[in-house]
């Protein structure tokens, strides 16, 4: 097996804090994103709920 020198230990440790802070990055915009997604679904829901409330309120 071949030896690891310290030039590879560091693109190694630098290869790992790269990817750490992408996780951390894409964690941070991932559960953002999908809390305004809720929100908006969420409102777009009570939205055509309510028009439903006042269709049928009109046509009585």
């Amino acid at each position: 097996m071949a030896e690891v020198t310290e030039e590879d230990q560091n693109t190694k440790e630098a290869l790992i804090a790269l990817i750490n802070k992408i996780h951390q990055d894409y964690e941070i915009w991932y559960a953002r994103i999908s809390k305004r997604n809720f929100r908006i679904w969420y409102g777009l829901q009570l939205g055509s709920l309510l028009c439903g409330f006042l269709t049928s309120y009109a046509a009585f």
